[in-house]
């Protein structure tokens, strides 16, 4: 498949094209890692994440997934978290999706 051509904050770059349905089901961690820190989120999910009251089920996923997966669980608690709807949490997932294979 051929790629497509990305501004992010100013730097321009070819990336893969999005899957159909146009938000990726799955990203790796580390674009969703680079996604959250480019779109200002990282902070206040790590401050969540480090809080003596989280649960610690929560902490010990945030460490260890692989994958973000749009569906899952500690995904859907980071929305809550960070106050995003379907379509901020899609452009977090189409965001992480344009890092493409790093």
């Amino acid at each position: 498949m051929a790629n497509v051509h990305y501004t992010i904050s100013g730097v321009s770059f070819e990336g893969p094209y999005l899957p159909a349905g146009g938000v990726p089901i799955e990203v790796t961690r580390l674009q969703g890692r680079l996604a959250l820190r480019q779109l200002g989120y990282m902070a206040q999910i790590q401050s969540y994440v480090d809080l003596p009251t989280t649960d610690p089920f929560v902490k010990e996923a945030w460490e260890s997934l692989n994958v973000f997966r749009r569906d899952s669980l500690i995904m859907l608690l980071a929305a809550v978290v960070l106050n995003l709807g379907n379509e901020e949490l899609d452009s977090l997932f189409i965001t992480a999706h344009n890092f493409g294979d790093i």
